[in-house]
């Protein structure tokens, strides 16, 4: 009978060591709903964030259809003033919007990690 060809065992090398459980089980649980909070928050700005770049596609699409309809040069220098002031009105209001979202977002987060207060 032929003998088989020895083959060392070798252990194989955890890639996780750094992460032996070794740390309490509450702080993994604080871990994990700190990491939950933080996606569901970055969920809801992510959806804010799309629902007002279709809204602003939207309107600036509108805003070149009725380029045509300017007859003369003091017409498309007003459209186009009114375009700008509507657009940086836009574009504040949504930055304060995502600036509430992302405060409610942490907020939240410290008071789940905090309840008592």
């Amino acid at each position: 009978m032929a003998k088989q060809p020895h083959v060392a065992e070798t252990a194989m090398p955890n890639p996780w060591g750094w992460m032996k459980p070794t740390l309490p089980k509450d702080a993994v649980q604080s871990l994990f709903q700190n990491y939950t909070g933080w996606a569901a928050n970055t969920s809801r700005v992510q959806s804010e964030l799309i629902r007002f770049v279709q809204g602003r596609l939207a309107r600036d699409i509108e805003l070149f259809t009725k380029f045509g309809d300017c007859k003369k040069p003091e017409d498309f220098v007003k459209m186009q003033t009114e375009f700008a002031n509507d657009w940086i009105s836009d574009y504040m209001q949504e930055n304060a919007k995502i600036i509430a979202l992302w405060n409610d977002g942490l907020k939240s987060a410290m008071d789940a990690k905090n309840p008592a207060a």
